[in-house]
């Protein structure tokens, strides 16, 4: 993003927010000596810094953290030493906040932490897409994906619900996937894949599916199952993963309805799919304020940004009430796209994919 913006639009709730106020109210959340997060007090006084006095803005903070965040503390240490004691003047409960945990894909999951305030935040900001790119409301949403503790699952549910519609879920263990895939046991694979099938293809038969939200490896395989005419969807949304410009286009000539794509995971959040302006455009754009975005040079990620149409490393940091997550680079790489006002005025990334030397690491199974 360009961290020269001072104020931005969000036109999912139709406010202007002056970044330099929000970051001073965030940070005040996780850093105050009295009531922040254990966690964060703590590192302050290991590393001699006062957050709150020092940061007047989103790049004081990256040069503050100009190290990548050590990612392992959300695997190993407790939770709620990430909790704040209040935001504002409200004590603040476990109850407050949903946990949600990383897919899984770089081995131990992550946990995180969603204010519930913030949850209903990102489903607005799914629903004002879904308007964008032409969904309709008042329809039913399909849902084959995980459940459990991956966010997705419960944020789209939440949708279902703000837009008028009832939620079907085929709740599909992704972890149970890549676990049969890094094990090569086809056959007990191919066995469950077929048992997920039955109980979709029953909802297909005798309900109406409405909205379906999946990945594109799914919408590929359910290609191969059945005649994509025959069954009456309303709008195709997949997220999990980045998705080719090719396949896109494929996948939009089948499915001939709505299509909308969604980059991300429970540590950045979502960013979603601006509407193409051909079949093959496919620029993702975080939820700002909360999920502070950018693409560094592959030498130095952190701390600094590439030109707009260049290519470079994925960076992210989270920045809400509900946690703060300080810069973390992602296994992706993705082209810097300026925005604009017919969608959203910051940055985009095009042509996300997981750097080749990294491929051979993670698992991605239905992803």
């Amino acid at each position: 993003m360009d961290f020269s913006q001072k104020i931005i639009h969000l036109p999912w709730s139709e406010e202007n927010i002056d970044l330099d106020v929000y970051l001073e109210k965030t940070l005040k959340i996780h850093f105050d000596m009295e009531f922040g997060a254990p966690f964060w007090k703590k590192w302050q006084e290991n590393n001699g810094v006062n957050v709150i006095k020092e940061v007047n803005s989103i790049q004081d903070l990256i040069s503050i953290f100009s190290e990548p965040f050590d990612e392992n503390c959300l695997r190993e240490l407790p939770i709620d030493q990430f909790m704040p004691k209040k935001i504002g003047n409200i004590s603040c409960k476990k109850s407050d906040f949903l946990i949600g945990e990383s897919g899984g894909s770089g081995g131990i999951p992550k946990k995180i932490l969603n204010h519930w305030n913030s949850f209903k935040k990102s489903a607005s900001f799914l629903s004002w897409s879904m308007d964008k790119h032409q969904f309709p409301t008042g329809e039913n949403v399909t849902y084959i994906g995980p459940t459990g503790p991956h966010l997705f699952g419960a944020l789209v549910r939440e949708v279902a619900y703000l837009r008028g519609g009832f939620f079907f879920t085929i709740d599909l263990d992704s972890r149970y996937i890549k676990h049969l895939i890094r094990k090569e046991k086809r056959d007990v694979l191919d066995d469950y894949l077929r048992a997920l099938k039955i109980q979709y293809e029953k909802i297909f038969e005798t309900q109406d599916p409405g909205i379906l939200i999946t990945t594109s490896v799914v919408l590929d395989r359910l290609v191969e199952q059945f005649d994509i005419e025959d069954i009456d969807f309303k709008g195709i949304i997949h997220g999990g993963t980045s998705i080719s410009p090719d396949q896109q286009e494929l996948l939009i000539e089948i499915y001939k309805k709505p299509f909308l794509g969604i980059y991300g995971n429970s540590l950045v959040g979502i960013s979603v799919q601006r509407p193409q302006k051909s079949e093959t455009d496919i620029v993702y754009f975080p939820q700002l304020p909360k999920n502070i975005c950018w693409v560094g040079d592959f030498d130095d990620p952190v701390g600094s940004q590439v030109k707009h149409g260049e290519m470079g490393r994925v960076c992210f940091m989270r920045l809400d009430e509900s946690m703060f997550i300080p810069p973390c680079i992602e296994r992706d790489q993705a082209v810097r796209v300026k925005g604009n006002d017919e969608f959203l005025s910051w940055d985009g990334l095009q042509n996300v994919d997981i750097i080749s030397e990294l491929k051979e690491e993670y698992t991605t199974g239905v992803y």
